[in-house]
């Protein structure tokens, strides 16, 4: 439609991290429609990505990075499958799979349903 500007504008973050006003956004759509909104998402977001002028560029690249999530989702879940199981023992429990690192901690345990304490 004549006069009507359109912004594409993907995020990404938990519930709890748009409470915090700490989401990533993609946005792409033409350069004075994007600066219109511009102090709206940076209020939303701890990173406002500009993907370009073609609304399509931000939802391609949701779309790209949607699919390395469920990758990483899945290669967690089989690790943690290990983990719990092992190849040859009884593997380890909640409270030592926990521990393995910031990466666990920052995406494993969501993905897995792991509490803060450890337990899952």
């Amino acid at each position: 439609m004549a006069g009507i500007s359109y912004i594409s504008a993907p995020v990404f973050g938990r519930p709890d991290v748009a409470k915090a006003g700490q989401l990533n956004i993609m946005a792409a759509g033409e350069k004075v429609a994007f600066e219109t909104v511009r102090p709206l998402l940076d209020v939303l977001a701890k990173k406002v990505w500009v993907m370009g002028e073609d609304p399509k560029q931000a939802n391609a690249a949701l779309q790209g990075t949607d699919g390395v999530a469920r990758r990483a989702q899945s290669a967690l879940g089989s690790g943690d499958d290990s983990l719990r199981h092992g190849d040859r023992g009884p593997g380890l429990d909640a409270t030592r799979r926990a521990r393995l690192g910031p990466v666990h901690d920052a995406v494993g345990r969501p993905l897995i349903g792991l509490t803060g304490d450890g337990s899952g």
